[in-house]
């Protein structure tokens, strides 16, 4: 028994199958109960369907499940004491499937009513789309209970009969004290067998034989690999191999592509250039050139696949030219070049950065720094070039000596740092600070000879690495240090 929601209602149609793979028949069974408040059915593929549970001929009301949680609610049947075809009802209307008919024996429900609602419910069906309809004669006396579990099991086992079109059923209620009465149905079966047409005598329908002109096409045949789909599962000779990806595939010599069969089959040989070579797995990693095949196999059935080309391409030169040097001494800018190709694309960086731009295999600089070029091939190959440092200088530059000379405290830095400055014949020194992208950041002239401490302020510096340097007429001495707050 499912769990209900409450005010929750449908019609579920079920198909219970013999367990013999060729049978014939069926029971089947109209039950009502489902999570939809429309009363929509599910849909039994290919043996049988139901529409929803409905109300007709003047049976309105709002809403099924107001007074109870489970089962059609309905109210508004007729106060006459008689019975009468044309009474408002509740009604459920079963479809064979193509190829399907189906033998009826018995219809049962169990009811309820309120206090104030029909006294009486009759059973009728009508296989003529509602022309004539047939009742039992037996009138049943629904239990009051308004959400409980007392009600009354109608059950009429009627003479059998065949339907080779719509069925409709009627529960009939009527004698209805007053139009507030309401009526409760619920647990609606309609029993019987369903015969499907087999016109190959294979011992399967039409409606699940693929081919029912053909004894030997069935779904319990054997796929016998010849291009006819034997076995009715929409594949003839049961594989259909291929590889992923397609198209042109180009990998680089420093790199490997997968190529995928597809998968789900008993075994896998995969050849190179025409040959099998030891893979035997659905995939397989590539990283010499070729023509790639796979061959697979399924039962008593094989097939190989279309040929893959690979092909492998070479990454590029990766060499970088620097005729002007990589001093920023004797002219504002230097030039560098990368090696060159025509079909080559070139991304050039600094300090690590792409350099917005500077998309040549050439490119003029005018800032210290570190400089390499990436070079891309039509293929997607790359490779990077040696890093170069570009430095600055002044004219008449100085020989650095050994950054030992300089003492930098505390470091890292916050607000301020002192420089110890030693080994210096000098008495008036020039004082500079760089951030690692060779910006300067700072400059001050130093007394020497007075001044052998100095204290710089660094609070409106950010945080990052900075580099020191102080010129003399004879030297230049050079040290880092880090802000870090």
């Amino acid at each position: 028994m499912k769990n209900l929601t409450p005010s929750k209602v449908a019609v579920v149609v079920m198909l219970l199958l013999s367990s013999a793979v060729n049978q014939l028949t069926a029971q089947i069974t109209l039950y009502h109960y489902s999570n939809q408040v429309d009363g929509y059915a599910n849909y039994v593929d290919p043996n049988l369907s139901a529409e929803k549970l409905r109300r007709v001929k003047g049976a309105s009301g709002v809403g099924a499940g107001i007074i109870c949680p489970i089962g059609f609610t309905s109210k508004g049947f007729s106060t006459a004491g008689d019975y009468a075809d044309n009474m408002p009802s509740v009604l459920s209307t079963i479809t064979p499937g193509t190829g399907v008919d189906f033998e009826v024996g018995s219809i049962t429900a169990r009811v309820r009513i309120t206090e104030t609602g029909p006294i009486y419910m009759r059973i009728a069906y009508s296989v003529d789309a509602g022309t004539t309809w047939i009742d039992g004669g037996i009138d049943y006396t629904p239990f009051i209970s308004d959400c409980g579990d007392e009600t009354e099991f109608c059950n009429w086992d009627m003479p059998d009969f065949n339907v080779t079109d719509k069925l409709y059923v009627r529960f009939i209620p009527y004698g209805t004290i007053a139009t507030s009465g309401r009526f409760n149905i619920s647990d609606i079966y309609v029993y019987g067998a369903l015969d499907m047409v087999d016109e190959d005598g294979d011992g399967y329908g039409i409606a699940i034989d693929c081919d029912d002109t053909n004894a030997d096409i069935n779904p319990g045949a054997a796929d016998i690999c010849n291009d006819i789909d034997e076995d009715c599962d929409g594949i003839a000779d049961e594989v259909n191999i291929s590889i992923t990806p397609t198209g042109d595939v180009y990998i680089c010599d420093d790199e490997t592509v997968t190529l995928y069969g597809t998968e789900g089959y008993d075994s896998y040989q995969w050849y190179k250039n025409g040959n099998p070579i030891p893979v035997t797995t659905s995939s397989i990693v590539i990283e010499n050139p070729g023509y790639y095949q796979v061959e697979a196999t399924n039962g008593g059935c094989t097939a190989i696949s279309e040929v893959q080309a690979v092909a492998v391409t070479a990454m590029p030169f990766g060499n970088i030219f620097y005729p002007d040097g990589l001093d920023l001494c004797a002219d504002d800018s230097i030039l560098l070049k990368a090696s060159y190709d025509e079909l080559w694309d070139w991304q050039w960086y600094k300090d690590g950065l792409p350099m917005e731009g500077e998309i040549n295999y050439k490119v003029l600089v005018t800032e210290p720094g570190s400089y390499y070029c990436q070079i891309i091939t039509v293929f997607g190959c790359f490779r990077n070039t040696d890093e170069v440092e570009v430095t600055v200088c002044r004219s008449g530059e100085p020989t650095a000596v050994s950054a030992q000379t300089i003492q930098i405290y505390p470091n890292p830095a916050n607000q301020t740092v002192t420089l110890d400055i030693e080994e210096i014949n000098s008495n008036a020194a020039m004082l500079e600070i760089y951030d690692i992208n060779g910006q300067l950041m700072r400059q001050q002239q130093l007394d020497i000879a007075n001044q052998q401490t100095v204290s710089v302020p660094v609070a409106d510096l950010p945080n990052g690495m900075y580099f020191v340097r102080v010129l003399t007429q004879d030297n230049m001495l050079s040290a880092s240090f880090t802000i870090n707050r």
